[in-house]
């Protein structure tokens, strides 16, 4: 048996001692384990984001891409499962700042429990008709400048669609009117 996997013998020993290993003396009870480490991570979920522009990190998408092909195939839309990680495995970062304020008001520290979730929810809501699918074309007449609005609030209002290629500049400039 290889050093790295969970067999028969560590599954005898985490049975014989899950309730010495999962006792908090601190709060004097049982905890459930904690899968990915949320509750005891060092980074709060509330923690001022920089604002600094973070590096596409090229191991990531190296990991991925193996993953990539048998994951997309069991997505209702490969292709666009496809478009959607190849663009988000640059911008991890930027990403778990999307969904942070949904886990701040859900009290979720798990961003990829939360995007599994909704997945899951959004796939099953398709399936039953409850909500549909969008097509991506622009509609004739659209296209045209990007035009943003900073309301008093802070608040970002887009009155043009951007491409996704587009984001990084939208972002840029609305941070130069905002400031102003």
């Amino acid at each position: 048996m290889s050093r790295n996997s969970f067999g028969r013998d560590e599954m005898k020993q985490f049975i014989r001692s899950y309730k010495e290993d999962s006792w908090d003396s601190e709060s004097g009870s049982y905890r459930l384990l904690s899968e990915c480490g949320c509750e005891d991570a060092a980074q709060s979920l509330y923690g001022e984001s920089t604002g600094e522009m973070v590096l596409p990190d090229p191991i990531l998408a190296s990991a991925f891409a193996p993953m990539q092909e048998s994951l997309s195939a069991q997505a209702p839309c490969p292709d666009s499962y496809n478009m959607a990680a190849d663009y988000l495995v640059q911008v991890p970062h930027e990403l778990v700042e999307m969904i942070k304020p949904l886990m701040q008001e859900l009290g979720i520290g798990c961003p990829a429990s939360l995007a599994r979730a909704m997945g899951d929810v959004l796939t099953t809501s398709q399936d039953l008709g409850v909500t549909g699918v969008m097509n991506p074309e622009m509609p004739a007449g659209m296209e045209g400048e990007l035009e943003l609005e900073v309301k008093p609030d802070g608040e970002i209002e887009v009155s043009a669609p951007i491409e996704i290629d587009r984001i990084d500049l939208a972002i840029e400039e609305a941070l130069k009117k905002f400031r102003k």
